[in-house]
């Protein structure tokens, strides 16, 4: 035990100095059991299969819904089985009205759960069916459904299966290797339809990691477990893993990871218990970029990313750029005193708001409506709309001592404004913040913004001293 926990102790030291650059999730039944068994472990989504969800009754579904949602904050980002088994998309027995009926039905409910990607396979193509036509077929009803998933906003991507079915997944003899794979999506060419990856079935298959390199941006969700028996991935030793990830950074893939474990390991055993969360510190591990002191860069669905400084207790003012992948995108940046993980609200809190496209400062508990009008706990001096994909160059001066900030933002081409002056800290207690010393970054997930979507934070400087009395002043606050 004391071996085990010098482990973890040494691992979590090593996250410090990087950054997990993807949400790591897990598949589950859609039950309140599981639900309750993948928040524990600490995973930050789940994914359940489509089929089992239809199952459920109404009040079954809204209760299920409302339990990952409000009572365990644990989005439901991905669903697997597309089409049942007895829905064939190749063949002399295709029946296209059949196939969209289910299509239509299983995306619907995926909406209704939030869902922002759906996996699907090939099946079987009959005995004897020409290898070519089959592919026609598919690529057919490739092109119908992603048409229908755009309609909702949901990424459909295509999974590679193992040839022979074994204990712990079904086997295709039609689409087998990331090539097969590509040879459709890339037929179609649709934004919203990729591909899938499992290191279990691409394992079985032969292939080895290297093969995610062609799919390159097609590529937009994974799945691993150690393929030994289908367990939770827990050390280097056990796989080429890093073979694995390091393919994945090769193509700067930034999309969801889910762990996908049975048997022994399955969501329901002692097992997983007590060995998940571990696997989601590999995972991480696996996963992370290094942070450099220049710039550090958050991406969608990922963990906040921290950059620390000096720890400052009197007035100092911290200059940054934040450049967006793109307009409309949601993300925070945090000034607090440590780094910032999972729900946080931080003493300076900057909100790209990708609903109104602004930029606003955190106020919970100070709902004044302000001189724009802006009600509830996100507030400005004056309104300021985000510059999409161009730099923002931020400049906060906060005096410590008095437990106030003010941030002033340029954007492309413009001169500096007064976003906020003297603002209060967002304090997580009735404690006065002692000090700051970190800045964190992260981008939230939204079904609207695809895998790649990020949040650069850039040429971070921190100096004693306040704000320049050049600077504009906003309006008059009410």
């Amino acid at each position: 035990m004391k071996n085990l926990l010098a482990a973890l102790l040494s691992l979590c030291a090593a996250m410090d100095a990087a950054a997990s650059d993807v949400a790591v999730g897990a598949r589950a039944k859609p039950s309140i059991e599981h639900l309750d068994a993948v928040k524990k472990a600490g995973f930050d989504y789940v994914e359940l299969g489509l089929e089992n969800t239809a199952k459920l009754s109404e009040s079954e579904l809204q209760r299920l819904r409302e339990h990952a949602v409000r009572k365990l904050s644990l989005p439901i980002l991905a669903g697997a089985y597309l089409l049942p088994a007895s829905v064939p998309i190749t063949g002399p027995q295709v029946d296209e009205a059949e196939q969209m009926k289910f299509v239509r039905a299983r995306l619907e409910l995926a909406a209704r759960l939030r869902m922002s990607l759906v996996i699907f396979g090939s099946g079987d193509a009959p005995p004897g069916f020409p290898r070519d036509q089959a592919f026609k077929q598919l690529i057919d009803f490739a092109r119908r459904a992603a048409v229908e998933a755009a309609a909702k906003r949901i990424v459909l991507v295509l999974q590679p299966l193992q040839r022979e079915k074994s204990e712990f997944a079904a086997g295709s003899n039609f689409i087998n290797t990331v090539g097969d794979a590509l040879r459709v999506v890339e037929a179609v060419n649709h934004p919203k339809l990729g591909i899938t990856v499992d290191l279990y079935h691409l394992h079985r298959a032969g292939e080895k990691p290297d093969a995610l390199r062609a799919a390159g941006k097609r590529l937009r969700h994974v799945m691993i477990s150690n393929p030994d028996g289908r367990r939770l991935p827990m050390a280097a030793g056990e796989y080429d893993y890093a073979g694995f990830f390091a393919a994945l950074r090769k193509i700067d893939y930034r999309g969801l990871v889910t762990v996908f474990a049975m048997g022994t390991d399955g969501v329901d055993t002692q097992s997983y218990a007590e060995r998940a969360p571990g696997s989601i510190a590999f995972v991480r591990q696996a996963a992370a970029r290094p942070v450099t002191a220049s710039c550090a860069q958050s991406f969608y669905g990922g963990r906040w990313v921290n950059q620390s400084f000096a720890a400052q207790r009197g007035v100092f003012t911290a200059e940054f750029d934040a450049t967006p992948s793109s307009a409309g995108i949601s993300s925070a940046l945090i000034i607090s005193d440590g780094p910032t993980t999972g729900k946080s609200n931080g003493p300076i809190f900057i909100h790209f708001d990708h609903v109104q496209g602004r930029i606003l400062i955190r106020q919970a508990g100070r709902g004044a409506v302000s001189a724009t009008g802006q009600p509830g706990n996100y507030r400005a001096d004056r309104e300021v709309k985000d510059a999409g994909a161009g730099r923002h160059r931020f400049r906060v001066a906060a005096d410590v001592p008095k437990q106030t900030f003010s941030v002033y933002v340029t954007l492309p081409g413009g001169a500096e404004q007064a976003l906020a002056v003297d603002y209060p800290f967002e304090k997580p207690s009735a404690n006065p913040v002692a000090a700051l010393n970190n800045i964190a970054t992260d981008v939230q997930i939204d079904i609207t913004q695809p895998p790649d979507t990020r949040m650069s934070v850039c040429n971070l400087r921190v100096r004693a001293g306040g704000p320049s009395a050049k600077t504009p002043a906003p309006p008059s606050r009410r």
